[in-house]
């Protein structure tokens, strides 16, 4: 299965933990995954975070990324940045940028 992540063709090696919470609009699933460049043959194997959203007539990413070690928050600290469903329990690690929900803001969308 090929993967588009930041405009590079990634294949899918492995799925990783995920967590789901449920709002308005759907399911909101938070993810982590292996994937691997498939242009370069000797590219390591890299986490990933994805951002799906599960409605009753659509299934869209809202954002997928490459998680960076310098710059992503583990499990343990999802809590301070104010994560409702993610937390430690969840071992999902999140990209330390802006663009997805944390949870509280898809439970109460609009």
């Amino acid at each position: 299965m090929a993967v588009n992540i930041q405009g590079t063709n990634f294949e899918f090696v492995k799925p990783g933990p995920n967590m789901k919470s449920h709002g308005k609009s759907g399911i909101l699933t938070h993810l982590n995954f292996k994937a691997k460049n498939k242009d370069d043959p000797g590219a390591p194997v890299e986490t990933s975070f994805a951002e799906v959203v599960n409605g009753s007539c659509h299934v869209f990413a809202r954002i997928c990324v490459r998680l960076d070690p310098s710059n992503s928050i583990s499990p343990q600290k999802l809590e301070v940045h104010g994560y409702t469903y993610c937390n430690e329990s969840s071992r999902v690690y999140h990209p330390g940028c802006a663009g997805y929900l944390t949870g509280r803001e898809y439970m109460y969308d609009d």
